[in-house]
């Protein structure tokens, strides 16, 4: 063993002579390779490269960094040479990070500087200051991003949130999030989708502040501090923005002849607001479409002036 080394128990464990000041307590096949000053407690196959670590239990197990700890389970392993990190426990966890913290789980990475990893299954840090909660398949790449829960969903963008749900999506700009649900993605600055399936948002150049509640299959694209509350189908379209769908279905607020603003859809279906300050207040197949026009209700009426 290397100089002021000890193994107390245990059968087949080794410390190398390079290693100063460490300690083997128990179990089989565990060795300490480099490094001063690091413990293997117990376990089986354990293996410890480098100096202050620390692995308690479980079974091939690998720290190869500095001033990290990794306490029990099967597979686990902490390299990439940084510091300061911590592996609770599961199977198959890899974490290559400085300040990292991974709970426990199966198959999870993470490889952000300063990022957390609770648990779940295949989820992946790669931010630095990111974190995931729990699932599966879920992905943060984003810098101080966040996944809380669910599968299959990503944080790409700086800053982002998705707290649960199915394969949403926040990507490409930053300060936005999803509260939930199946498939919904946000690639805008700022805007945010509560919750509901197959809604997004999508903009560019500044585009920001957009809100979809809830619902499915609602869509804003291009557009500033514009609003869709829930429904189907619904879709704003207003380079100028300021818009509002309240909910219903298959309404749209669309920018035809360049960017219109300040229109309104509160209900109905097949309705449309098509200039600025237009108003659908509720019915079916209405068309407002002057400047400052306005439809109550009823079926195919047309305010154009």
């Amino acid at each position: 063993g290397g100089c002021r080394s000890t193994i107390a128990g245990g059968s087949n464990n080794s410390i190398f002579p390079v290693s100063t000041g460490s300690f083997i307590g128990g179990g089989h096949n565990n060795a300490i390779c480099t490094g001063d000053c690091s413990v293997i407690a117990g376990g089986q196959s354990n293996n410890v490269c480098g100096t202050n670590n620390a692995i308690i239990a479980g079974t091939l197990n690998l720290i190869v960094a500095s001033n990290s700890l990794l306490g029990a389970g099967q597979g686990n392993s902490i390299s990439g040479g940084g510091n300061f990190n911590f592996l609770g426990a599961g199977y198959q966890n890899t974490l290559s990070s400085r300040y990292g913290f991974l709970g426990s789980g199966q198959a999870n990475t993470l490889s952000g500087a300063c990022s957390a990893l609770a648990g779940g299954r295949a989820n992946t840090v790669s931010g630095d200051f990111a974190f995931a909660g729990a699932g599966c398949n879920n992905t943060v790449s984003g810098i101080m991003s966040a996944v809380v829960a669910g599968s299959g969903s990503s944080a790409s963008g700086a800053c982002s949130f998705v707290g649960g749900g199915t394969a949403n999506t926040v990507s490409n700009y930053g300060n936005s999030f999803i509260g939930g649900g199946l498939s919904n993605c946000v690639a805008a600055v700022t805007s945010g989708i509560m919750v509901g399936a197959s809604n997004c948002i999508r903009g560019g150049g500044g585009n920001d502040c957009n809100i979809i509640g809830g619902g499915s299959s609602n869509k804003i694209f291009n557009s500033k501090y514009s609003f869709i509350g829930g429904g189907w189908c619904n879709c704003i379209n207003a380079g100028l923005g300021s818009s509002v769908i309240a909910g219903g279905v298959c309404n749209t607020i669309n920018s035809t002849t360049g960017s219109i603003g300040y229109a309104a859809i509160l209900g109905g279906s097949q309705n449309k607001a098509d200039n600025t300050y237009a108003t659908v207040v509720a019915g079916n197949a209405n068309t407002s479409s002057g400047y400052g026009s306005f439809v109550g209700a009823g079926t195919s009426n047309i305010a154009s002036g």
